[in-house]
């Protein structure tokens, strides 16, 4: 039996992932078994999926149709 090919994009960062993502990040701090204050909570989110330049983050996506399937951060060189 063979599988069918799905196309997979790679593609940055975009203003409407911030909402989806608010989700993944509270499973992992649950995962970890840790919790944040909410306003810290926010900060970081923002900070991991925001759109600000200044952070020194970078989120890629996979993207098999839609929503994305994967995350990855990247730091850039320095």
């Amino acid at each position: 039996m063979t599988k069918a090919k799905m196309p997979v994009s790679i593609r940055p960062n975009c203003a409407g992932d911030f909402a989806a993502q608010h989700g993944l990040w509270a499973a992992y701090l649950d995962f970890y078994g840790t919790a944040l204050p909410r306003d810290i909570f926010k900060l970081n989110l923002h900070r991991l999926w925001g759109d600000d330049p200044a952070d020194f983050l970078r989120r890629v996506y996979a993207q098999v149709n839609n929503p994305p399937t994967r995350c990855t951060h990247q730091w850039p060189a320095a």
